[in-house]
């Protein structure tokens, strides 16, 4: 399983919730990832699975674009999973690695997404 003790380090200098505390620079250098990310993709998509979702801002960001899918976004570190699932709602979200979402559940997606 990954270090996550990294994460730990960066709420313990910035805010939860903050762009800082998951390691961006700023909102906008994430937004700018994520169009980077689902523009190749477009609006045909289905389903996507998000590794490493931190607090949902890549589900706001396609939802707020108009995308109409499946998502699930695994969140190993558990504060991070807590705040998204206080945004979302726990639907979208799983306390979960990969390696351990693969073992507990054998559903597919379209789009494996990793970024950060």
């Amino acid at each position: 399983m990954a270090d996550l003790s990294v994460y730990q380090k960066l709420l313990e200098k910035y805010e939860i919730g903050s762009s800082q505390s998951l390691g961006w620079s700023s909102n906008k250098s994430q937004f700018q990832r994520f169009k980077v990310l689902t523009t190749p993709i477009g609006q045909e998509l289905n389903s996507v699975l998000d590794v490493g979702s931190g607090y949902g801002d890549l589900w706001a960001y396609m939802s707020k674009n108009g995308a109409n899918l499946d998502y699930l976004g695994l969140e190993p570190f558990f504060p991070f999973y807590k705040f998204a699932c206080e945004r979302f709602g726990n639907k979208y979200f799983a306390n979960l690695s990969l390696s351990q979402f693969y073992v507990q559940n054998k559903s597919q997606y379209e789009y494996v997404l990793a970024s950060g």
